[in-house]
């Protein structure tokens, strides 16, 4: 995934640069590395947000299937 395609994809999904470096967990300046090709844009971070755009997931869809999960495994 190119940078150019991580901002389009965090635009269709309505997560802000920031809000996307949070939701992934990683240092707010980190997007805007992945954006510019400073960093390539991790595999995995590729294939979530891949599934999320085919799954019309929402970042708040998401972090209630991991807080879920993580309830129902303790």
């Amino acid at each position: 995934m190119t940078g150019e395609q991580y901002k389009k994809a965090i635009d269709h999904l309505g997560m802000s640069q920031a809000g996307s470096g949070r939701f992934f967990g990683v240092h707010d300046d980190t997007p805007r590395k992945w954006i510019s090709g400073r960093y390539p844009v991790p595999s995995t971070v590729e294939m979530l947000l891949l599934v999320m755009i085919h799954y019309s997931l929402t970042p708040e869809n998401v972090m209630a299937i991991v807080h879920q999960d993580r309830v129902a495994s303790h």
